[in-house]
């Protein structure tokens, strides 16, 4: 594997949308490894994270236990960012389904593919939600917008 440090941490954060597709690791309570598929991240250079994930998942309870998380991206490569995680809120205001959001301070980012490899396309995914949370995505991408306004100011330092 050709693993090496991307230097620009903050570029990397600046692509990173509601939308990207990514795996979250923890570890569960026996050192277990957990991990989970997430679509409802967002970057918020130039070295935070956050993520929209349901509140009783596993992810919050393995983070408030023992912090440390890798979250795998997908894009030209597939890119590794190592962090420490906190439940920023338990219980996210205003959205339609009880999530809680999680900050990540992302602490290293490597490119992890194979030597030679290169994505060509993202991983393609649909979600089918019921009618009634047709507008949830819109919804998720404002709150973490909205969030990352208040929790980075206009000069760029929280």
């Amino acid at each position: 594997m050709a693993r090496h440090r991307v230097p620009d941490l903050a570029a990397v954060l600046g692509t990173l949308t509601a939308e990207s597709l990514s795996l979250v690791a923890t570890a569960d309570e026996h050192g277990h490894p957990n991990v989970a598929a997430v679509s409802w991240l967002r970057g918020a250079p130039p070295d935070h994270l956050d993520l929209l994930v349901g509140w009783r998942s596993r992810l919050v309870k393995n983070i408030q236990r023992m912090p440390a998380v890798t979250v795998v991206v997908f894009q030209d490569s597939v890119l590794t960012l190592e962090g420490r995680a906190h439940v920023e809120e338990r219980l996210a205001h205003g959205l339609p389904i009880p999530l809680s959001l999680v900050r990540v301070t992302v602490e290293a980012v490597y490119d992890s593919m194979f030597t030679g490899g290169q994505l060509t396309e993202s991983p393609q995914y649909v979600k089918d939600y019921p009618a009634k949370l047709a507008d949830l995505d819109d919804q998720v991408a404002a709150y973490l917008a909205a969030h990352q306004l208040t929790a980075v100011g206009a000069d760029g330092r929280a």
